[in-house]
C-alpha cells in the first residue's frame, strides 16, 4: 500500500545562510595577552572560521597510514559529507560495546505491569516510570537512596504518556486512561490539568511550547503550555495510540493510531481529518511512531510482525520494511520500538510468534538492536533471569545504559567490564548475533550485506571478541546431558532452565509440576480449547496446556521416580561427591597473564606532560588569587554585583587561556608546526581544554566547581555571573561524567594534547603533520590504559567519546559567546580574540 499524499501539499521550504566574511585580523594581536606564543614570523591572512571550512575539508583526502579515530569522532562537526563513515565507524564501536551489557539495576515497585518510560532530558541518571494503576516512580541511579514513588489511583488510571517539562525538568506531563493530561511536581502535585478525556499518549515541544495528545476515539488535542486548547479534531477513525513531534521541526507531527494508518500533519494547516500532508497505510493496527533524534526518519512498529522505517525527505518511497514478532496481547504492554539517541539504530523487544515465518523452537525472548539504513539484526541482549516479554525499551540521553521494562519490572542494561574482558573464555549472558540478516518482505530493502568497517581498526592493539553461537538450539545426542552455561530456557515456559529434568532442558517449576501431575494422575481441562501459549504468565493459569506442552517437548513419564527412588538417589550422588572430592588433584597455577608495555619514548613523554602540566597548574594558581575577588555585596542583584561577578569569571577564563598557551608550548612537536597552525589549533582548542580542566574541578558531593582554594562554585554561581541555563547544565553533566571515570593526572594531560592536536580545526594547513602528531598520543594514552585499567576494555572508547562530548559543548558555548553580546557584555580582548567575538 504506497502512502496517500495530500494534493494540496507544497513543497517544503530549503533555507540556504550565507556566512558573512570577516575582516582578517594579524595573529599578531594574540601574542602579549599569550605571553608570546611562539617565535616572531610573517604575519598571515585567515579565512573565515565559519563560511568556507565545510566545503574546504569535503575536498581534503588524507592518506590512511594517518588516519585517526579523533580526526573522525570530530568530522561530523564541520559538515554532513563525513557522516556517513564517521557514523559507521561510531556505530561499530558501540555495537561491539554492546556485547558486554547486563542487567545492572532492577526494580518492581509496581503491583501491575508497567507502561510508560521516559529519561530526565537533561540529567541523563534519571528517569520516570509510568504503571497501569496510576503509579510513577522517579529514579535517580546515581543515589542510593528509594526512587520516589506517586500513587495512582488503581485500576482504570494507566499512565499512557511520561514527558519531562522541557521548560522546567523538576516537572512532567502525564496522560492518562483516567481522563486527564496533567503536570506535575516531583513531589506528585497536579499543577494543570489539560485535558479531560480518556487520553493515550502525549507529546511535548519545547519551541514551540505546546502539547499534543491523542484519546482513545480518534482526537488529537493541541494545548500551549497554559493549558489553553488550540484546537481539538478527530483525526483518525480509531484510538489515536501515538503521538510524535519532530525534534528538529517543530510543526511537523505523526500520529499513528489502530485504524492501520500513520499520518502526518503540519500543524499550522490542520483544519480535519482530510488536512494532513501524508497517509501512510499499515497490514495492522500501529502501536507507535517515533521521529528519529536528528528528524529524517520516522519509525513506525505495528500490533503483529512488522517494523518500518520512513524517510522523511521521501514519504512517497516504500519504507524500509523489517519483518519482527511483536504481536499484540490482551495483558502485555503494548511493543514499541525507539530509536537510540545517537546512533541509527533501533531497539525493541522480541516476542516469540509461532507463526511468524522466520520462528524456531524454543526463541529467546531478547531485546533486539536493528540497524536503521539496512533492517540487519545486529545484536541481541538477553538475560536467563529475566526471561519474561520487554516491551518498552529506551536509551538515556547519553545513549549508554538502557531502560527495559518487562511486566512490573524495570531493567537497566550497562556495560559490564570484567564481562566484556572474560567473555571469550566463559559465555555470556549477553547474546551477541553480528550482522545477522532478517527476511526481508517483497516491498523491503534488497538483502545487500551492510559494509562495516571493524570498530577495532582505528584503536591501535584492541583484541576483537569472538562472535557468541547463533540462538537456534542443537539436537541432544545420547549420552549424559551437556553441561550447563547458565543462560538456558525452560522448553516448557521460557523461564531459567535449572537443567535437564526427564530427558527434557526446564526449570524447577515444570519439573516438579510435571512429576506432581503423574504422581496423582491428574487430568485437568483448558477452558481457553487448548490452544494457550505458553509462558511464565499463562503456565499458572492452564495446567491442561502446560502438562500438554511438557509431553511435547519430550518429558517421559517413565522418568518419573518415586519417594525412595529420589531418596536413595539423593545419598549415592553424596556419595560418590565425596569421594571425588578426596581424589581430585590441586589444580595447576594458570600462566601469568602479559600485560602491554610502555615504550621508553611514551613513558618519557608521559612524564614530560605531567611536570608540564603540574607547573602550569602551579603558576595558574597563583594567578588566580590576583583575580576580581567575588562579590560580597548587601545587594546581590545590583548592577555592580552582576558585573563584579562576571568580571571575576572573565578573569579566570583569562588565567586558564594563559595555562593552555603555557602547556601547549611544552607538549613534543607543537612549536615544529608553524607559527599560523598553532594559532589555528589553539584558538579553537582552548574552550574543550578549559573544559576538560573544569571538571578535574568537580565535586560530585557538593555538585560543585572549585577554582580558588576553598572557594566553590555551583550551578546558581554560574548563573548570577551572566551565563545561561543551556550552557552551565552541560558543563556540570559533563564533569560529572568525567568525574565517574576517575581519570589521573597522565590521562587527563594525553587528552588535553590529543584534543589540541586536532587536524579537523579551521585554517590548520599542515594538516597531515597534525594528524601524525596526534596518532603519537593517541597510542600512548590507549597503551596507558590498557595497563592501568586492564579489566575495563571499554575505558579507551569512552575517554576518547568525551571528546566528541566536548565538540557538542563547544558549539554550546558559541550560543553562550553570542547571547553575552546580546546582554551587551564585554569579554576582554584576549578572550575577545580567542573566540572570534568582533563588534
Amino acid at each position: 500500500m504506497a502512502p496517500k499524499k495530500r494534493p494540496e501539499t507544497r513543497k517544503p521550504l530549503e533555507m540556504v545562510v550565507c556566512p558573512k566574511s570577516k575582516k582578517s585580523r594579524s595573529p599578531r594581536e594574540l601574542e602579549p595577552a599569550a605571553k608570546k606564543l611562539c617565535v616572531k614570523g610573517p604575519g598571515c591572512s585567515r579565512r573565515s572560521d565559519s563560511g568556507c571550512v565545510r566545503e574546504r575539508l569535503t575536498s581534503l583526502q588524507v592518506p590512511p597510514q594517518c588516519r585517526s579515530i579523533v580526526r573522525a569522532l570530530h568530522h561530523h562537526k564541520l559538515g554532513r559529507t563525513a557522516w556517513p563513515s564517521l557514523q559507521k565507524d561510531l556505530q561499530q564501536s558501540f555495537l561491539h560495546s554492546l556485547a558486554s551489557y547486563r542487567i545492572s539495576q532492577k526494580a518492581a515497585p509496581f503491583d501491575r505491569r508497567a507502561t510508560s518510560l521516559t529519561w530526565h532530558p537533561t540529567h541523563p541518571s534519571t528517569l520516570a516510570v509510568g504503571s497501569k494503576g496510576g503509579d510513577i516512580m522517579l529514579w535517580n541511579l546515581g543515589i542510593k537512596d528509594k526512587p520516589t514513588f506517586i500513587k495512582g489511583i488503581g485500576a482504570g488510571g494507566s499512565i499512557t504518556g511520561l514527558k519531562f517539562n522541557p521548560l522546567n525538568t523538576n516537572q512532567f506531563f502525564t496522560s492518562s486512561m483516567e481522563g486527564t493530561t496533567r503536570l506535575q511536581d516531583f513531589k506528585g502535585n497536579t499543577l494543570r490539568v489539560y485535558t479531560s478525556y480518556d487520553t493515550c499518549n502525549l507529546d511535548v515541544s519545547e519551541k514551540s511550547r505546546v502539547v499534543v495528545t491523542g484519546d482513545n476515539v480518534g482526537n488529537v488535542i493541541l494545548l500551549n503550555m497554559d493549558g489553553r486548547e488550540l484546537w481539538n479534531l478527530r483525526l483518525h477513525k480509531k484510538k489515536v495510540t501515538h503521538a510524535a513531534l519532530n525534534p528538529c521541526c517543530d510543526w511537523f507531527l505523526a500520529t499513528a493510531s489502530v485504524d492501520q494508518t500513520v499520518k502526518i500533519w503540519d500543524l499550522r494547516q490542520v483544519k480535519g481529518k482530510s488536512s494532513f500532508l501524508y497517509s501512510l497505510p499499515h497490514s495492522h493496527p500501529v502501536n507507535a511512531a517515533h521521529f528519529s533524534p536528528d528528524g529524517a526518519q520516522l519509525l513506525t512498529t505495528d500490533q503483529k510482525s512488522e517494523i518500518r522505517v520512513y524517510s522523511a525527505s521521501k514519504w512517497d518511497s516504500p519504507p524500509s520494511l523489517i519483518p519482527h514478532p511483536h504481536r499484540h496481547f490482551q495483558h502485555l504492554t503494548p511493543i514499541k520500538a525507539s530509536w537510540h539517541p545517537r546512533y541509527n539504530l533501533i531497539v525493541v523487544g522480541r516476542y516469540p510468534d509461532p507463526n511468524f515465518k522466520s520462528c524456531f523452537p524454543h526463541e529467546l525472548r531478547t531485546i533486539d538492536v536493528f540497524d536503521g539504513s539496512s533492517g540487519k539484526l545486529m545484536h541481541q541482549l538477553y538475560d536467563s533471569e529475566s526471561s519474561g516479554i520487554i516491551s518498552l525499551n529506551e536509551f538515556n540521553p547519553m545513549g549508554d545504559t538502557l531502560a527495559s521494562l518487562m511486566d512490573s519490572a524495570v531493567e537497566l542494561w550497562e556495560p559490564d567490564a570484567q564481562d566484556a574482558n572474560s567473555r571469550a573464555l566463559r559465555g555470556s549472558n549477553c547474546i551477541l548475533r553480528e550482522e545477522a540478516s532478517m527476511p526481508q518482505s517483497a516491498g523491503g530493502p534488497s538483502g545487500a550485506g551492510l559494509e562495516v568497517a571493524d570498530p577495532t581498526a582505528l584503536l591501535p592493539g584492541v583484541e576483537v571478541l569472538p562472535e557468541s553461537t547463533e540462538l537456534r538450539p542443537q539436537k541432544r545426542k545420547k549420552g549424559p546431558a551437556p553441561k550447563m552455561l547458565g543462560n538456558e530456557l525452560c522448553s516448557v515456559c521460557g523461564d531459567k532452565a535449572s537443567g535437564f529434568h526427564y530427558n527434557v532442558l526446564s526449570c524447577e517449576g515444570c519439573k516438579g509440576f510435571f512429576r506432581r501431575s503423574v504422581i496423582k494422575g491428574a487430568r485437568y481441562i483448558c477452558h481457553s480449547g487448548g490452544h494457550c501459549p505458553m509462558d511464565t504468565y499463562m503456565r499458572r493459569k492452564c495446567q491442561e496446556c502446560r502438562l500438554r506442552k511438557c509431553r511435547q517437548a519430550g518429558m517421559r513419564e517413565e522418568c518419573v521416580l518415586s519417594e525412595e527412588q529420589i531418596r536413595l538417589k539423593k545419598l549415592k550422588r553424596q556419595e560418590e561427591e565425596q569421594a571425588q572430592a578426596t581424589s581430585v588433584p590441586p589444580r595447576a597455577s594458570s600462566p601469568p597473564q602479559v600485560l602491554p608495555q610502555l615504550s621508553p619514548e611514551q613513558l618519557g613523554m608521559i612524564e614530560k606532560l605531567v611536570a608540564a602540566q603540574q607547573q602550569c597548574n602551579r603558576r595558574s594558581f597563583s594567578d588566580q588569587l590576583r583575580v576580581t575577588p567575588w562579590p560580597m555585596a548587601p545587594d546581590p542583584q545590583s548592577w555592580e554585583a552582576r558585573q563584579q561577578r562576571f568580571a571575576h569569571f572573565t578573569e579566570l577564563a583569562i588565567v586558564s587561556v594563559q595555562e593552555i598557551v603555557d602547556f601547549a608550548k611544552q607538549l613534543p612537536g607543537f612549536l615544529q608546526l608553524s607559527r599560523e597552525d598553532q594559532i589555528a589549533l589553539l584558538k579553537t582548542s582552548t574552550i574543550e581544554v578549559m573544559l576538560l580542566e573544569t571538571s578535574r574541578r568537580y565535586n560530585p558531593e557538593s555538585e560543585s566547581i572549585t577554582f580558588l582554594k576553598d572557594f566553590s562554585y555551583n550551578r546558581e554561581d554560574f548563573a548570577k555571573a551572566g551565563l545561561q541555563v543551556e550552557f552551565i547544565n552541560p558543563i556540570f553533566e559533563f564533569s560529572r561524567a568525567m568525574n565517574e571515570l576517575q581519570l589521573n593526572d597522565a590521562e587527563f594531560a594525553l587528552l588535553i594534547a590529543i584534543s589540541i592536536f586536532s587536524a579537523d580545526r579551521p585554517n590548520v594547513q599542515d594538516q597531515l603533520q597534525v594528524e601524525r602528531l596526534q596518532h603519537t598520543y593517541v597510542e600512548a594514552l590507549h597503551a596507558y590504559v590498557s595497563i592501568h585499567h586492564p579489566h575495563d576494555p571499554l575505558m579507551f572508547p569512552r575517554m576518547l567519546m568525551k571528546l566528541v562530548s566536548l565538540r557538542t559543548l563547544s558549539s554550546v558555548h558559541s550560543e553562550q559567546v553570542f547571547a553575552l553580546r546580546l546582554q551587551d557584555k564585554k569579554l576582554p580582548p584576549l578572550l575577545s580574540e580567542i573566540w572570534d567575538v568582533h563588534e
